[in-house]
């Protein structure tokens, strides 16, 4: 870290008050990762993103299903729109892409 630069500041329990009831993901995950004494500057929640687009690509996880699981939109091409759009995954579904993905223990 270059000297000009402030250290960020950690927290120990996530700021949370009746005046901000929601916590985002981003704060929960900076703080799990804190607690767990796992926080680094190169890992973040974009981090984890990355890493999980990675994995489930490499467990050959559908398009369809991996777009879901990550959070993002059907494409805009015919297929996604037309064929794809009304496609559902139940949880048994979207708990064998997850479990299909393998990590190495920490």
């Amino acid at each position: 870290m270059r000297k000009d630069r402030k250290k960020p500041k950690q927290a120990t329990k996530l700021p949370r008050n009746e005046s901000t009831p929601f916590i985002s993901p981003l704060l929960w995950f900076t703080y799990f990762l804190i607690k767990n004494r796992l926080k680094a500057p190169s890992l973040s929640l974009h981090s984890f993103h990355h890493t999980m687009t990675v994995k489930l690509e490499l467990a050959r996880t559908h398009g369809s299903l991996m777009r879901r699981l990550l959070g993002h939109s059907l494409g805009n091409d015919v297929e996604s729109r037309v064929y794809l759009g009304s496609l559902t995954y139940d949880v048994k579904e979207l708990q064998a892409a997850l479990e299909a993905v393998k990590f190495t223990s920490i």
